[in-house]
């Protein structure tokens, strides 16, 4: 393909001021104020030699055709490169990815749940999901419905139904932000499931909110937390109509995990919503890198002999990082140290169960859960402890 060929095909958007995008081939890069507008000029089949007058006109400086042409081609090299450099991107963590929904299908569905994201009605739904919200955990409580348990749990079906419940939250999660992305004219490509570091999870490629401002990224972000407050007024509605305690305790269980893969969707301290949240809110891009890379910066600047003003207004300007590094430091030390705790306490139960191991009652099934229950927490946490403790060394995030 030509250098022409490419250009035509590639797509500019300029997202605000000093932000301007260039799409090609599904992936987005960020450009210059310049090159945005040398590439336009090109789409517009207008000449090097007339761009670089315009170019020289408007920005009152003296370049000529070459040093323009130098920079059109190193964008070319970058965008058909085969050794592309990898950002900050769900592609990055997310393995084993299956695509579940393509554009077609996601298209359909938001063409009916993109109005959710007007504004006025997002300024009536959210404080009205937010109010049932707490209002039906103050319903659940009240009715001790927290301290019951269904028979159904242990049944096939009580899994089954709890899983399936768990997988539709999922879903409509990744509608909110597919949803919202719509919204905005800049659609998902695709809903999938996959694997962050060894958790299944469901993801939608909103890759091209990129093309968006600020604001409206935030509302992307916000996107599957708002969906999932919505299902919260579905859930109120249905509880405070049921007449069946057995019914009721279903219920609560579906809340119950909406509720926590809500909370867990607003940690900012792995790639989730929040964390995207945080990044976009205060412009930093590789949140957690940044955030592990911080301290050996600090120190250099301590350590420097420039004045004590100086020191302190280099941690004033970079304040939403430092808060974000230092809990993000102490919360992993303490994650290792939990992690660690629990490694050993799973090693001196499996031992106590190798020693005890003549005593055994092999004909019943909870001697074999208790087995893969220990293999599996050694599993975990030692995991874990490679994983975070090898982060820090390597100072790469996960």
């Amino acid at each position: 393909m030509t250098h022409d060929e490419i250009i035509k095909e590639t797509t500019l958007f300029k997202v605000e001021e000093n932000y301007f995008t260039a799409n090609y081939q599904g992936r987005i890069y960020s450009i210059g104020e310049m090159l945005y507008k040398c590439l336009l000029f090109l789409k517009e089949d207008k000449s090097l030699d007339d761009i670089t007058h315009t170019i020289n006109e408007d920005y009152n400086v003296a370049i000529d055709a070459t040093f323009l042409k130098g920079n059109i081609d190193g964008f070319i090299d970058q965008v058909t490169s085969t050794e592309k450099k990898r950002t900050d991107t769900l592609y990055n963590y997310i393995y084993l990815k299956v695509r579940i929904l393509g554009e077609k299908a996601i298209s359909a569905v938001s063409s009916v749940t993109t109005p959710f994201f007007n504004k006025y009605v997002m300024m009536v739904l959210t404080p009205i999901a937010l109010f049932m919200t707490v209002s039906l955990l103050k319903l659940i409580f009240q009715d001790g419905i927290m301290q019951h348990t269904t028979s159904l749990k242990d049944t096939f079906l009580g899994v089954i139904m709890m899983y399936v419940g768990v997988i539709i939250i999922g879903l409509i999660h990744e509608f909110g932000h597919s949803s919202s992305a719509a919204h905005y004219g800049q659609p998902s490509s695709a809903i999938g499931f996959g694997f962050y570091l060894i958790f299944p999870v469901f993801y939608s490629d909103v890759t091209k909110v990129w093309n968006l401002n600020k604001s409206k990224r935030m509302v992307v972000n916000l996107g599957g937390i708002y969906f999932q407050l919505i299902v919260n007024i579905l859930f109120y509605l249905i509880y405070i109509n049921l007449e069946s305690l057995e019914f009721k305790i279903i219920l609560k269980s579906f809340v119950i995990s909406n509720i926590f893969l809500l909370v867990y969707a607003i940690n900012p301290f792995f790639r989730n919503d929040g964390y995207w949240m945080y990044s976009d809110y205060f412009g930093i891009p590789n949140l957690i890198q940044e955030a592990m890379e911080f301290p050996g910066k600090l120190l250099k600047v301590f350590k420097s002999e420039i004045p004590l003003v100086e020191k302190l207004k280099f941690i004033k300007e970079r304040l939403p990082l430092f808060i974000y590094s230092l809990l993000y430091h102490v919360i992993m030390v303490a994650l290792i140290i939990a992690l660690i705790s629990l490694t050993y306490k799973n090693i001196k139960e499996t031992r106590l169960f190798i020693l005890n191991w003549s005593a055994v009652d092999w004909t019943i099934v909870a001697t074999y859960k208790n087995i893969l229950g220990l293999l599996f927490g050694l599993f975990i946490n030692t995991y874990f402890v490679i994983r975070i403790t090898k982060q820090f060394i390597t100072k790469k995030a996960i």
